[in-house]
């Protein structure tokens, strides 16, 4: 039974919006767009790593009535790699692990810690 639901155009909107998130995320993790982002160049980045995987979560919603229609086979894993994302991506919302932070965010962490001002 049809509910009516357009998922092209569902897809249309989501996918390049995960996308932009994630691209986002990417580029603020690598430190290539950081002087764009803020004024307060101390924050910058601090959301990157969550920035990806939630941009990869809306992608993969964007996605997920296609897998479903394919094959059951595909649903599982699929599923199970969107809700990973969404998870680490809520997380590190919250807390980023000391290993996930670029080596440009720890150097700057550890200079705070000293007593420096950050660049």
């Amino acid at each position: 039974m049809d509910d009516g639901t357009n998922y092209w155009f569902l897809f249309a909107i989501t996918f390049p919006w995960g996308l932009i998130l994630f691209a986002g995320g990417i580029l603020a993790h690598t430190n290539m767009v950081r002087g764009l982002l803020a004024t307060d160049k101390s924050s910058v980045g601090r959301r990157s790593v969550s920035c990806i995987f939630l941009g990869l979560w809306i992608m993969l919603i964007a996605g997920v009535k296609f897998v479903e229609d394919a094959s059951d086979f595909i649903l599982v894993p699929y599923t199970l790699v969107m809700f990973l994302a969404q998870g680490i991506g809520m997380l590190t919302w919250l807390w980023i692990p000391r290993f996930l932070r670029p080596k440009w965010m720890r150097e700057r962490d550890r200079l705070i810690s000293r007593g420096g001002a950050p660049s």
